[in-house]
């Protein structure tokens, strides 16, 4: 039996049930019971991937860039500019993984996003990455994205996803995770 419209409906025997079942029918129907923040949620998560990706691959090229200097670093006998090249390395490497790890976070929330517009819960594996990016969000201020899923979240999951950004302010914590 195919419906195509609400008229179709078999009766039921109280009326109440049946409004129910024509409200369920019209919501499937329209496609209703969404999120109405989900394709804005769709639209800044990719284009945070896109700038995390162009990000990644600028601290990959400069850590290629200072591991040659170290090597003529070395050749030359200055060693302390080597120990600060490398040292320089090693926060470009960290960097690099905080920007992977947000990317993941990213692939999460897109590869649930039909969930997250569905439902009002939160299972295990979205609520890290959703945390994950909250989180984020006051600790890379160069990422505007992060601070507008990190507002989208809160106003859909509430307060909990907040507490992150809380603790970073009462912290005093200003800098930046991709500008150093």
């Amino acid at each position: 039996m195919m419906l195509t419209s609400i008229e179709k409906v078999p009766a039921r025997s109280s009326s109440s049930s049946r409004g129910k079942f024509e409200a369920m029918i019209t919501g499937f129907l329209r496609g209703g019971g969404g999120w109405r923040n989900g394709s804005t949620c769709e639209r800044a998560v990719m284009e945070l991937q896109n700038r995390l990706r162009n990000l990644k691959k600028e601290r990959e090229k400069r850590v290629q860039d200072r591991t040659g200097r170290i090597a003529r670093f070395v050749d030359d006998g200055d060693v302390g500019a080597a120990f600060v090249a490398a040292e320089q390395i090693v926060r470009e490497e960290n960097a690099i993984r905080i920007l992977e790890l947000l990317y993941h976070s990213c692939e999460i929330v897109v590869a649930n996003l039909t969930y997250i517009r569905r439902h009002s819960d939160c299972p295990r594996e979205i609520n890290k990455a959703v945390s994950t990016l909250a989180f984020a969000a006051p600790r890379c201020p160069d990422l505007l994205e992060l601070w507008i899923l990190r507002q989208l979240f809160f106003e859909r999951y509430g307060e909990f996803y907040d507490v992150a950004a809380a603790d970073a302010e009462l912290e005093g914590f200003r800098g930046s995770c991709i500008d150093s």
